[in-house]
């Protein structure tokens, strides 16, 4: 009697991975850090470079490309994760997407001069 082999269990391949185009720039961040707190009459010298998520590259459990980010102070940093962004925009009157396109169209970095000016469709 011959005894025969259990087939082995197919194996599932892992999907290859899509290649990333979220930009990543200590320059730019840095760039943001050295600006006040973006709401008015906060003058705090602890300030984080908050990446915006309302409408831009981000999604669940990836934090958006750099090119995305205002300056927070930690206090106000920490409000918009708690509150959420939609809520912080409209108790402080801050559209955070002309402010991160104002902090695009200073960087010091051209790939993300480029980019404020493809959003901009210029």
């Amino acid at each position: 009697m011959q005894l025969q082999r259990r087939r082995s269990v197919k194996k599932v391949r892992a999907r290859p991975k899509k290649p990333t185009q979220w930009l990543r720039s200590a320059a730019h961040m840095n760039f943001v850090r050295k600006h006040d707190c973006i709401v008015d009459d906060c003058s705090k010298d602890a300030i984080h470079a908050h990446h915006v998520r309302l409408g831009t590259d981000g999604a669940a459990g990836r934090k958006p490309s750099d090119y995305y980010t205002v300056p927070l102070c930690s206090d106000h940093h920490e409000e918009i994760h708690k509150k959420g962004e939609q809520t912080f925009q409209d108790k402080y009157g801050i559209p955070l997407r002309e402010a991160y396109m104002h902090f695009m169209k200073w960087s010091p970095v051209e790939d993300i001069r480029a980019k404020r000016r493809e959003l901009e469709g210029v």
